[in-house]
């Protein structure tokens, strides 16, 4: 039966308003650069970006029947706010184990939440089949022939309002088995220096995976929680967090970006837009999330400061 079509909601963030908070300054509001327009919206609230409408929803002749805003993600994030709230303001030794795996569980679903991924959910869709290793059908209790299952594969692929839904299934599938992956890589890096904070965008995932496959989405990851923390899952996690890779990872995030960028602070912002033209103009960044992760590879080789600025001289006298 469809849902009642008056209480649907409408407005679909796919970054959830509790978490863009973190990203706000002292009076509720943020700013935000369209790479499109070329404008920033000063003084913007959370509610008013990161949405489209009826994202989540399922249309049939027109009509919608179904959506995941309520009926999921509501949820989800119901969950999810609590516990990065007590995260941000008392520390990672604040939270529990369970805890954590609450937290990465919502940002594995939060990935496929993005509409930029529906295209890399059609790519393992196209490699692995929907109905794979993590995920069969029956009928009547029959398993579905292989031709029935070309079909469906077919429909996941081409039929986009279908291809809007199915895609939430991998967290609960084949990314439970990747939750437990991440987590043995958790590290939370918080920004103490003033002036230092990290923006957000409408694609905030930094992934570093060479081979991506569907139990296996992201292999290293960094995302901004808030302004003042970074979440890295990775084996490399740095010891030494410098403003270098502080500004290689806004960077990353700018570029990354299909269209808004968001800032607490518009001085930094427009220093980052200014940058990043001139780093495209006279370098070009095609490989400015690879070479982040590079430079944070070394860092993780570092033990000490002593070991950190020998490391710099040297850098410095080959420039």
């Amino acid at each position: 039966m469809a849902q009642t079509q008056n209480k649907l909601p409408k407005k679909h963030h796919y970054l959830p308003v509790f978490y863009l908070k973190g990203f706000t300054n002292s009076n509720g509001v943020f700013h935000v650069y369209d790479k499109i327009t070329n404008k920033v919206y000063q003084n913007s609230r959370p509610e008013n970006f990161f949405c489209e409408n009826n994202l989540n929803s399922y249309k049939k002749d027109g009509e919608v029947k179904i959506t995941l805003e309520n009926t999921l993600f509501s949820m989800i994030d119901s969950d999810t706010a609590p516990l990065l709230k007590k995260l941000i303001n008392d520390g990672d030794n604040s939270i529990t184990q369970l805890e954590r795996m609450v937290l990465l569980h919502f940002f594995v679903t939060l990935f496929w939440r993005l509409p930029t991924n529906t295209k890399i959910h059609s790519e393992i869709i196209d490699r692995y089949g929907f109905l794979n290793d993590y995920l069969t059908a029956t009928q009547k209790g029959v398993e579905l022939s292989s031709d029935r299952i070309q079909d469906l594969n077919k429909l996941l692929i081409n039929d986009e309002e279908t291809k809007k839904l199915v895609k939430h299934s991998i967290p609960v599938t084949a990314g439970a088995e990747e939750v437990l992956s991440l987590y043995k890589k958790w590290n939370i890096q918080t920004i103490l220096k003033p002036g230092q904070i990290f923006v957000i965008s409408d694609n905030p995932f930094l992934i570093n995976n060479p081979d991506i496959k569907i139990n296996n989405i992201f292999n290293e990851l960094l995302i901004p929680l808030s302004s003042k923390h970074l979440l890295i899952l990775s084996k490399d996690a740095p010891r030494l967090f410098d403003s270098w890779m502080h500004f290689d990872v806004n960077l990353s995030i700018f570029h990354q970006a299909n269209r808004f960028i968001a800032c607490s602070d518009l001085e930094y912002l427009n220093k980052l837009i200014g940058y990043s033209r001139k780093a495209e103009a006279l370098l070009g960044l095609n490989k400015q999330v690879e070479e982040t992760f590079d430079y944070m590879r070394i860092l993780s080789t570092l033990k000490n400061e002593e070991e950190y600025f020998s490391f710099h001289s040297r850098l410095k006298a080959k420039i």
